[in-house]
């Protein structure tokens, strides 16, 4: 069950990598190539839905396994190929519940009875290995499903029907997968469709659980996951849902007393079931594999840089949900990058008659610009003020201005921050306000957690820039081709010319 009640690590790390990008920037706009961010969540749940391949009409198995019709007899037992271990190990980590770090067993809804969680950016899947057969392969095919690319919805805690959708699209595509290595652990098809029939029913019960999470979603007073998580814990409606969690093994004990199905009570065979679990991950990494093959080649213009930022400016409804599915941009990142790159536009799009005011009107550069390589108009204007008054204290700059998606750059020729540190108390504060401050041998970036407005990050700039020691030597002559050029152009001028 994927619920952020039972989401035990925190998607603060969700968008590093994203804003790693190859190229250069200069005092001019430029283009960028961004790497190939890989951005995986992780779940908590079970799972299950899809359709046998069975001839309805005809008692043929369709062995799976094999691709063969065989007339058989239901509770007769297969007539199995050769039983071929895993030959390749999966990527990602296989781990019995038991062994899942302390952390995650302080969560306030953890059960030990039907913890699984599978987090794929850590490259992890955990799943019960005391528990009965029931619930194991239940949890299994649930987690499984939330590991497939393909489809994958980003979850928000701020928006209950985005994570609900997710739920269902784990519970329909995971069944599937593991479906098709059943054959290893069960020796008759009754034996699978009852199991079936057994998912169904936790499904469903999982499902009405979810939906009653929903208040969860709209109680964002606390800080943290955890927080919430704890507050919501003393609500009448999560001491319910904690209950309807607890209470899932009499649930399951009494459905299967009534259906005459106790056998799938016993303990899970964990030697057998790894086998299983093994064999279904590699499946599907071999899928994601060409998902992502596939993806590369049908769009690639989402690995280039000025394209997203176009989609996400140009309000195309089409693109952006392509553009979203890609890369599982959550909505809330939708929206921020969107607010940006519009920005973006905005103040590129102003620069560019007043760059060509002044090569018309008053094309002498000042020796602050001679220096620079560079009219003071051709420096975004958010950043312009901070860019002076740094060189004016000896930091040769070459480049400044929007950076990536949800951010702001300044770069210098030299590395001038490899031991600058800006005060804690000052970086917590921004922080609060939004604002994260990355710092680099060359470089200091601002990244944004929130909307600001163009003179509100002029005036962020400028207070981090009032940080900066004063080098007391004139700045050098910015060495950039284009600067150069600029130099160059400006020998001869006159006014009027």
């Amino acid at each position: 069950m994927i619920l952020w009640l039972l989401i035990l690590k925190s998607f603060g790390k969700k968008l590093e990598g994203l804003n790693k990008f190859i190229g250069i920037f200069s005092h001019f706009s430029s283009d960028i190539v961004p790497n190939t961010p890989q951005k995986y969540k992780l779940w908590n749940g079970l799972s299950l839905i899809n359709i046998k391949e069975r001839d309805k009409n005809k008692n043929i198995f369709l062995n799976p396994r094999t691709n063969k019709k065989s007339m058989i007899n239901q509770s007769a037992s297969f007539e199995k190929p050769f039983k071929i271990e895993v030959e390749k190990e999966p990527t990602i980590k296989f781990i019995g519940s038991s062994q899942a770090p302390e952390e995650y067993k302080k969560n306030p809804f953890y059960n030990n009875y039907n913890w699984g969680m599978a987090d794929w950016e850590e490259k992890e899947l955990f799943l019960p290995d005391n528990s009965d057969e029931a619930i194991s392969f239940s949890i299994a095919s649930h987690e499984l499903g939330h590991l497939v690319n393909k489809g994958r919805i980003q979850p928000d805690r701020g928006n209950f029907q985005n994570t609900y959708q997710e739920e269902l699209r784990a519970w329909a595509v995971g069944w599937n997968y593991l479906e098709k290595h059943l054959a290893d652990y069960y020796d008759n098809l009754k034996s699978i469709d009852d199991l079936k029939g057994i998912e169904e029913k936790v499904k469903s019960k999982m499902i009405d659980i979810t939906l009653l999470t929903e208040p969860f979603y709209q109680n964002q007073g606390e800080k943290y996951a955890e927080e919430q998580r704890e507050s919501f814990l003393q609500t009448e409606q999560g001491k319910h849902i904690k209950a309807e969690i607890d209470g899932l093994k009499g649930f399951i004990e009494e459905t299967l007393a009534n259906s005459g199905k106790e056998a799938f009570l016993k303990k899970t065979d964990w030697s057998r079931f790894s086998n299983v679990i093994k064999k279904v991950l590699v499946d599907i990494e071999k899928d994601n594999e060409l998902d992502v093959q596939f993806n590369k080649e049908s769009n690639p213009d989402f690995h280039n840089e000025d394209y997203i930022r176009q989609v996400f400016a140009s309000e195309n409804k089409r693109d952006i949900e392509s553009l979203t599915a890609y890369y599982h941009f959550t909505p809330d990142e939708v929206r921020l990058f969107s607010y940006f790159a519009k920005l973006r536009q905005k103040t590129l799009d102003e620069m560019r008659p007043q760059i060509e005011a002044r090569r018309q009107n008053n094309p002498i550069a000042t020796e602050d610009e001679l220096n620079m390589g560079a009219y003071q108009e051709s420096i975004e204007p958010q950043v312009r003020p901070a860019v002076f008054d740094l060189r004016k204290k000896g930091y040769a700059t070459y480049g400044s201005g929007f950076s990536g998606f949800d951010s702001q750059e300044i770069y210098f020729e030299k590395k001038y921050l490899k031991n600058f540190q800006l005060p804690a108390q000052m970086v917590d504060e921004f922080r609060s306000r939004g604002v994260i401050i990355e710092i680099k041998a060359d470089r200091i970036k601002l990244i944004f957690k929130k909307e600001f407005d163009q003179e509100e990050i002029k005036a962020l700039w400028q207070e981090v820039e009032s940080y900066f020691p004063d080098l007391r030597e004139l700045s050098p002559p910015c060495q950039l081709r284009q600067a150069i050029s600029f130099r160059e152009r400006q020998k001869g001028l006159t006014i009027g010319e």
